[in-house]
């Protein structure tokens, strides 16, 4: 079993602490074929022979036969993604105390120490504080460890109803008009770009996980 950083926005970790969202999509890269005929993640899928799949990892079919595409790079069932998130650095006045703040809930997690050179914010100033972007927080810094339940492979259309609430949906997220599905549209929409949004339908990695606590 393996460790892997994965990167969460602020309110699908405050999704992951309420224990409401269990599922993440990610956009494969790069995207199967377009000739692909069918496009699957070999653990065991039916009416394949076992010999015809070496590896764990995404497969395609066309009309030539079968073809491995890529590994999973978030990992496999089992494995543990710890989560990068919003943060900052902060102590008392007297530089003493130091922790690791969260924007996603304002908590805290106190630390032997900070790294030298860092910037670090004064607590009884929150209004000064400037947050560090999720992709600078180190491996000590983290406070949240997923497990990788289950792996499997699907266009992002495919979504169904029940999924967009494993994905983190609450009432209290959606806007006036919205639907599950507008809402969930909308939330990949402001996380991908290019060919990943939603309208181009791009074939995604489905990753189930529990929090180990």
């Amino acid at each position: 079993m393996k460790e892997r950083p994965i990167i969460f926005k602020t309110e699908m970790v405050k999704a992951i602490l309420n224990g409401r969202k269990t599922q993440t999509r990610r956009p494969i890269k790069p995207q199967p074929p377009e000739f692909a005929k069918e496009v699957f993640y070999w653990v065991n899928p039916p009416n394949i022979p076992k010999e015809h799949c070496s590896d764990i990892g995404l497969y395609y079919r066309y009309s030539g036969g079968l073809v491995f595409h890529k590994r999973c790079p978030f990992g496999e069932i089992e494995d543990k993604l710890w989560i990068r998130e919003t943060f900052l650095y902060h102590c008392d006045p007297f530089m003493v105390d130091p922790r690791v703040h969260y924007k996603a809930d304002n908590s805290d997690k106190r630390v032997d120490r900070l790294p030298d050179g860092v910037i670090v914010h004064n607590w009884e100033h929150p209004e000064n504080y400037k947050w560090r972007p999720s992709i600078h927080m180190p491996r000590w810094a983290s406070r949240i460890l997923l497990e990788i339940t289950n792996i499997r492979v699907q266009r992002i259309q495919e979504i169904t109803n029940g999924e967009v609430i494993d994905e983190g949906f609450g009432k209290n997220e959606v806007l006036a008009g919205e639907t599950r599905f507008t809402w969930f549209v909308k939330l990949w929409n402001s996380t991908n770009s290019n060919f990943n949004l939603w309208h181009f339908n791009p074939w995604v990695w489905v990753l189930e996980f529990k929090r180990i606590k």
